[in-house]
């Protein structure tokens, strides 16, 4: 055993360092995720009346960030997602407007 002495705001700190202890349990399998995608445009008809879209593929469940001209939208309130379609519910894109999303692909 070894022992570090520091000095932290006018206290003396001890830490006494031993031996290192038994090795824990294995945790859980991963996710399964692959990719971490960004700026991925949304594909459908930017033209002010169409408010469906679609992803390439289904991200991993609630891993999606919807972004409108920079914007982060906010789930649920700004739109809805199922599987791979995206239905913006507070906004209907214009032809010059950018959607894209950023996730983690399943």
């Amino acid at each position: 055993m070894s022992d570090v002495i520091t000095i932290i705001e006018e206290k003396i700190v001890v830490i006494t360092i031993g031996a290192q202890g038994p090795e824990g349990i294995q945790g859980v399998p991963g996710t399964g995720i692959t990719d971490y995608v960004t700026n991925q445009n949304l594909s459908g008809t930017k033209n002010g009346v169409n408010v469906t879209f679609t992803l390439p593929v289904i991200p991993f469940a609630g891993s999606e960030m919807i972004f409108f001209n920079g914007v982060k939208l906010k789930r649920t309130v700004d739109y809805s997602i199922s599987g791979l379609t995206v239905k913006m519910l507070s906004i209907i894109p214009e032809a010059e407007d950018i959607l894209d999303a950023t996730y983690f692909e399943q």
